[in-house]
């Protein structure tokens, strides 16, 4: 009966619980990518941030073995906050986007190749939608991670509550 609810379900008809667990695989490995691409880059202290991430991500799996709701809150907050700073971020590429600053438009020429007047004019407007253009993507798949973890969190929490007390009390 608690299977039937389509809050129990993800897309494609997965249990969220299966659901969870394949976005702490996709998080892990990506977090794992960006950190050795940072290491490889020489940036030390930024590595950490995707170390964070990836035991965030991790405290999926511990939930889920240990079927204990309070564990998926590593990864909820962390995400939450991944989703505040990248909201924040959206709203200075917007701004950048639509104003131009000359320093930004002077650093995106400098670390280009084109010297065209006209290329030159539209590079920083291109670079700067494209950027924003992922950070968006990225936002939305956090958002939907996020969705995901907090239901199979409660999902957990309704199973406990079935268990200890029983299902006529539901």
């Amino acid at each position: 009966m608690l299977y039937e609810d389509p809050r129990n379900r993800c897309c494609c008809a997965i249990k969220i619980q299966i659901g969870a667990l394949i976005i702490a695989c996709i998080g892990i490995f990506a977090c794992l990518c960006l950190m050795l691409l940072l290491l490889i880059l020489g940036r030390f202290l930024f590595a950490t941030v995707p170390l964070i991430l990836a035991a965030a991500y991790a405290s999926i799996f511990y939930a889920h073995y240990a079927k204990t709701p309070r564990l998926y809150w590593p990864f909820l907050v962390a995400n939450g906050i991944a989703v505040a700073v990248g909201s924040l971020y959206l709203l200075v590429l917007a701004a950048m986007f639509l104003l131009v600053p000359h320093f930004w438009q002077r650093w995106l020429n400098e670390s280009s190749d084109f010297q065209h007047q006209e290329t030159i004019m539209q590079y920083p407007r291109l670079v700067t939608g494209c950027i924003g253009a992922v950070m968006l993507f990225v936002q939305v798949i956090n958002i939907w991670f996020e969705l995901v973890v907090y239901n199979a969190s409660t999902f957990v929490q309704r199973q406990h509550f079935i268990s200890q007390h029983g299902a006529h009390k539901v």
